[in-house]
């Protein structure tokens, strides 16, 4: 049985300038400069709609930073749920409408004066609060899955005068104990 499995490459933090220009650039616990990009790990993060605990669905599988310091992302939709099974139809869709991507982060101060800020999740959302960041490209691939299934169908060969002929003697069907 053929599985789909669906990835995208989309950006999840702007360039220096845009950083700067954002109205919320002078507060310390949302911007993040180009060197704390460059020092945060995204990969294995869990992917989220709308940053909702409860409606994750997938991984972020590698990053990268471009050459004007935007931070990107690729991420999988697993194919195991309903939200995710939801989002990557809404992905593939003409008409998409979670295509928006915000990073969720922690931070914190301490005494010294120092901070840190930890990534926590990626979400696909309607509205990026930071303008830019938006899935960009969406690839679907099929692999192959087995089924692994056990099943009491007796299996069948096609013979040249088009009549099938077990290929078995058929297993009996197994009985619960109830």
């Amino acid at each position: 049985m053929a599985e789909r499995t669906l990835y995208f490459i989309g950006n999840v933090l702007p360039d220096a300038a845009a950083a700067d220009k954002h109205p919320e650039s002078h507060i310390k616990s949302f911007h993040i400069d180009q060197n704390e990009s460059r020092n945060m790990d995204l990969t294995g993060l869990p992917i989220r709609l709308e940053h909702s605990d409860t409606l994750a669905v997938g991984t972020i599988k590698k990053q990268f930073m471009d050459k004007s310091g935007k931070k990107w992302v690729v991420g999988e939709i697993d194919n195991n749920s309903v939200q995710s099974s939801f989002v990557g139809k809404d992905l593939m869709s003409k008409n998409a409408i979670f295509t928006g991507l915000s990073l969720q982060h922690v931070y914190r101060e301490f005494s010294d004066g120092s901070s840190t800020k930890t990534p926590v999740e990626v979400s696909l959302c309607r509205e990026p609060r930071r303008a830019g960041c938006n899935v960009a490209v969406v690839r679907a691939t099929l692999t192959e899955k087995q089924n692994y299934k056990p099943t009491n169908c007796t299996p069948v060969v096609q013979m040249a005068s088009n009549t099938t002929t077990p290929t078995q003697n058929p297993a009996p069907a197994p009985t619960a104990n109830v």
